[in-house]
């Protein structure tokens, strides 16, 4: 097998690296020439198959879909973090995922469940594990099929799952 090594430019310079390697041997001037005795490639090993994507739990991916959503939320989920304002005092889920204070009014795009979401998981952080459990059940309580995934977690499941977050 013969290899053509270069560092100086062919017919004015024009040429690339892909072309001297596919160009005639009589148009290389200033190439060093070495043979390499023909060996066997040396086995490829068979690619491991990649580990198997963790399954998620029902209640697992209720949860990831509520912080990922951005959309609007349904009425009854605004009801419910309107009732959630009253009984954690300070935490205004209706002001940080309803209204948009910047923009003067309803937002329209909503920054919904992923807001409340978020709130949630800095509760459970905190040690708050029933305001974080009550925040995420707020996100689907316009499914009850969703919902009670939820509730049939748990206070703890919920909240240690939102502090890896």
């Amino acid at each position: 097998m013969v290899h053509l090594m270069t560092n100086a430019p062919l017919s004015g310079g024009r040429h690339t690296r892909k072309e001297l390697l596919t160009c005639p041997v009589t148009e290389v001037s200033t190439a060093t020439f070495h043979t390499i005795p023909n060996r066997p490639k040396p086995p490829v090993a068979p690619a491991s198959p990649a580990p198997p994507a963790p399954t998620l739990e029902p209640w697992q991916m209720n949860v990831e879909w509520s912080m990922s959503d951005e959309g609007p939320s349904e009425r009854e989920v605004q009801k419910e973090w309107a009732r959630l304002d009253r009984v954690y005092p300070h935490t205004n889920l209706m002001l940080q995922c309803v209204f948009n204070p910047a923009g003067g009014g309803l937002n329209p795009f909503g920054r919904g469940r992923k807001t409340a979401m978020g709130i949630a998981i800095d509760a459970a952080k905190h040690g708050f594990d029933q305001k974080a459990f009550d925040i995420t059940l707020s996100t689907q309580i316009h499914n009850g099929e969703a919902e009670l995934t939820i509730v049939q977690a748990g206070v703890w499941t919920i909240a240690e799952y939102l502090r890896t977050k």
